[in-house]
Parts: structure tokens; sequence; C-alpha cells
């Protein structure tokens, strides 16, 4: 049917510490969704906002997406994010809504264990935007389209 994991990490350099939980669901052989939420500790007043455990902004963070497989060889992938940003006395302004992001790929086995994966990404970092209004700086630098092209090859 599928899964429910977690993980829990503590970074001791920076005594901070982060948890996942993500449920897997199967709907059928050819479709499949997950979803996902993050919780860590950061320490705002000494300007700690991420630890090898915990590499989004903010407290809480959030992931869903799904798979569905057309054929033996290809499979579509769509995946979405949302992290809850830089919160607190740093960002004071009701326009700040966060970072998110979405990706989609199709993954296509050419031969066996030789893969082309063409992805294309949208990501809209919200602290970015926050700063560049507040300074008036080029707030277009906060979002931005994205993509690639991998060979994946398995030995």
């Amino acid at each position: 049917w599928g899964a429910i994991t977690g993980v829990v990490g503590y970074d001791s350099v920076y005594e901070e510490w982060a948890a996942k939980a993500r449920l897997d669901v199967n709907v059928n052989d050819a479709f499949s969704l997950f979803a996902m939420v993050g919780y860590g500790s950061y320490d705002e007043d000494e300007g700690i906002y991420y630890s090898y455990y915990k590499n989004w902004n903010g407290n809480w963070a959030v992931w869903a997406g799904g798979s569905y497989k057309f054929n033996e060889k290809a499979t579509f992938n769509l995946a979405a994010s949302w992290d809850q940003g830089f919160g607190g006395d740093l960002v004071a302004s009701e326009d700040f809504d966060g970072d998110w992001g979405i990706a989609a790929n199709v993954d296509y086995e050419i031969v066996k264990d030789f893969h082309i994966i063409p992805e294309v990404t949208y990501t809209d970092y919200g602290m970015v935007n926050w700063y560049s209004n507040l300074t008036g700086s080029n707030e277009d630098a906060a979002e931005g389209f994205g993509g690639m092209l991998p060979f994946p090859r398995n030995f």
C-alpha cells in the first residue's frame, strides 16, 4: 500500500534538531503519491537558520508529489515544496509568505540502467522578495525557472 517513515536528527555543532515524517501511498501499479512534513529548530539570535539535518528556512517545511508510470520505460514525476522561511523579528512583513518551489521531470530508460531525465523547476524565495522590497533592489532575483538534463547510468 505504501509506507510511513520518520527521522529525527540532532546537530551537535549548532545544537539544533530536526524531524521529518513521510507518507507514501501506492494508488495502483502506475500511480503513487507522497507527502512529507518537517520541523526543525533554529537560533534566530545567533543567525543560525539551518543545520546538517535541516536544510530548509524557518521551522516548518512541507513536500508533496507523485509519480505516474506510463510504461516500462517512462515515468512522470511532479513534486512541490514550501518552507516557512525566516520568521520572528527578522521578518516583520505581512507580505512574506515563505519559500516554495515545484519540479517536474520524465525519467525515461533508454536502455537497461541508462536513463535520460529532463527536468524543469520553478522556485520563489519569499525571503529574497521581502529583502528586495525592503532595500529597493531587484525583486525578480527571488524567483526563477531552472532545468537540467542528466543521463544517469547504473553499473
